[in-house]
C-alpha cells in the first residue's frame, strides 16, 4: 500500500492525575495545564487520553485506514536507562502482515463512534485511547506519543513513524 499522507489526528488530548483510591487530583502550586505539576502520592496513576485517527481520503475508491500502531513512550529525569513507570510503553499496536483488534479487558480501548477495525479489508481507522501509567519515581516526566501508519511510501515502511505529540509533567510521588 503506498500511502505516504500524514495521519489524521494524532495528539495528547489531556492528562489527569489520581491518587491511589481513583480520587482526582489537582495540579500543584502555581503549575499549569500546559506545565503541570501533581502530587499523586505513592501508587498514584496518570490518566493520558490520546486521539490517533487515519481516515486519508485521498482514494476515491475508498476510505484508506492504514493505522499501525500509536504508543506513549515515557522519558524521565536526564538520559535515564530505566523508565520508573508501569508500564514503560503502553498503546495500541498490530504485526504488519496481520490484523487483530484489542480484545476486551486490555488496558486501552477503542471509544465509541470511530468504527470497529474491518478485518476483511485489514483497515483501521483508529479513534480515541486512554492510556493509564503509574509513575515510581519523582521526577520530570515527558509523555511522547509515536504513532504510524501502515503503509509503504514506495521505498521505506515506516513512512510516517514519528513523536507527533508530546505532554512533560512534573509528578511527586513521595
Amino acid at each position: 500500500m503506498i500511502d505516504s499522507s500524514g495521519l489524521s489526528a494524532a495528539r495528547i488530548d489531556s492528562l489527569s492525575a489520581f491518587d491511589v483510591n481513583g480520587n482526582s487530583v489537582p495540579l500543584t502550586g502555581s503549575s499549569t495545564v500546559q506545565c503541570p505539576a501533581y502530587h499523586i502520592g505513592p501508587k498514584g496513576y496518570l490518566l493520558l487520553h490520546v486521539t490517533v485517527t487515519d481516515n486519508d481520503l485521498s482514494s476515491s475508491m475508498s476510505l484508506n485506514e492504514h493505522l499501525y500502531a500509536y504508543e506513549i513512550d515515557t522519558q524521565f529525569g536526564h538520559g535515564s536507562t530505566s523508565v520508573p513507570t508501569a508500564p514503560a510503553h503502553r498503546g495500541y499496536g498490530q504485526a504488519p502482515g496481520t490484523f487483530t483488534p484489542p480484545s476486551a479487558g486490555q488496558l486501552y480501548g477503542i471509544d465509541g463512534g470511530y468504527g470497529a477495525p474491518d478485518t476483511a479489508l485489514v483497515s483501521f481507522v483508529g479513534g480515541g485511547d486512554t492510556i493509564q501509567i503509574s509513575p515510581q519515581v519523582s521526577c520530570c516526566y515527558d509523555f511522547q506519543l509515536w504513532a504510524g501508519k501502515r503503509t509503504t511510501d514506495g521505498e521505506t515502511y515506516f513512512c510516517t513513524w514519528g513523536n507527533y505529540d508530546f505532554q512533560t509533567a512534573t509528578i511527586d510521588v513521595s
